[in-house]
């Protein structure tokens, strides 16, 4: 998920023109992605973020999810309510949906939103963390499988690997050829990487 900034905000962060803010979203069906809150809101501001392309009929630029060779602009994105609350980390609520234009071409398949809350049968099923890390080059899709240690609070704690561009990105499970996401990657926890847990904010 990329959101392109204009040439002052690209130099207020030390980056070069025509930079952009990026995240890792999840496709859940054709027009349909999952990310963070943090990704698409700013507490700090207390303000949608937009990018700076010009698009048709005067919208604002809300961004764009890309597979490795297409982009689809994001039409309109939803937050969790409580988001804003003026926590420093809140995890439970650190979570949005996008939706896109249109579907987006060559696109791998969509993951099935998970309905598990028991923490007994989420820790009995390997996970997996996929994203894109603006700390790799090549950049790419990166990831790793590994256990869930915590389940509460409405989140999952996980020991995957992951750094800055991860976030939104899928926690996983495979049940055959079917992939079923249980919670949305958000950041680091004190003893572990956790993010909201998809069973909880499903509906």
């Amino acid at each position: 998920y990329l959101i392109p900034l204009s040439d002052a905000e690209c130099a207020a962060e030390g980056e070069s023109p025509g930079c952009a803010r990026s995240c890792t979203a999840t496709l859940i069906d054709d027009t349909f992605a999952t990310t963070n809150a943090h990704c698409v809101y700013s507490r700090s501001d207390d303000a949608w973020i937009y990018g700076d392309r010009n698009l048709a009929n005067g919208r604002s630029d809300r961004g764009e999810v890309c597979s490795a060779v297409d982009c689809v602009d994001v039409y309109t994105r939803f937050r969790s309510p409580d988001y804003d609350d003026g926590l420093v980390a809140d995890f439970t609520h650190d979570y949005a949906l996008l939706e896109l234009n249109n579907a987006l071409p060559n696109a791998n398949g969509t993951l099935t939103m998970s309905s598990l809350t028991s923490s007994s049968s989420i820790k009995a099923k390997r996970h997996y963390n996929y994203g894109y890390p603006g700390d790799k080059s090549p950049s790419g899709l990166w990831g790793m499988g590994c256990d869930i240690n915590y389940v509460g609070d409405g989140r999952l704690g996980y020991k995957c690997d992951t750094s800055s561009g991860h976030s939104g990105g899928p926690v996983y499970y495979r049940n055959g050829a079917t992939r079923y996401q249980t919670a949305i990657h958000a950041g680091r926890a004190a003893f572990y990487n956790t993010g909201p847990m998809m069973g909880e904010i499903r509906g």
